[in-house]
């Protein structure tokens, strides 16, 4: 019989649940995010999208500063400018602080959201490059500390905030 082959499929294939438990740091990220943004919209202090923006952003860096140097290590292999340049790696989470805080303030939004793309695009062509090769790298979008692979979460997951960040910048800039 063919169990070995059957069993191999198996292990092979995440289940839904498996793929919950591995990403379980980003999604509780994202639901902590969207709750106090929607507490945050629904008080009228601030727009949903600036809310999130700043309280997702504030709690990715906040994760990378427990274990900066092990971010930066990890970032660097599949981040373009991390990976040329390694003091890109230790500013990235202060980076994101400065846009959380950018985005909380509602400062510069103008500047804001085109640094913010900017910041996305560099990271998902280093994205799209280890998707492309195949190869098995830890994202370190959540720090150091949680074992997620760069993959298509990775990639959802800057696509989005750079769609935002242009929905951001074209309510500002059509009237």
């Amino acid at each position: 019989m063919n169990s070995s082959c059957c069993s191999k499929k198996i292990e092979e294939t995440p289940s839904i649940i498996s793929s919950l438990i591995l990403y379980k740091p980003l999604i509780v990220i994202v639901f902590v995010a969207f709750f106090v943004s929607i507490a945050l919209a629904y008080q009228g202090a601030l727009p949903f999208m600036n809310a999130f923006m700043g309280v997702f952003l504030a709690l990715l860096a906040s994760l990378k500063l427990f274990n900066l140097s092990g971010f930066s290590l990890s970032f660097a292999k599949y981040d373009l400018v991390a990976g040329k340049f390694p003091i890109y790696g230790f500013l990235y989470p202060f980076i994101e602080l400065l846009l959380s805080g950018l985005y909380l303030a509602e400062l510069w939004p103008i500047f804001t959201n085109v640094l913010m793309i900017t910041v996305m695009v560099v990271g998902t062509v280093g994205v799209i490059n280890v998707l492309i090769s195949g190869k098995s790298v830890q994202c370190a979008c959540v720090g150091a500390s949680f074992k997620l692979p760069v993959g298509k979460v990775t990639f959802f997951e800057n696509i989005t905030m750079m769609l935002m960040a242009a929905f951001n910048l074209f309510i500002l800039l059509v009237p």
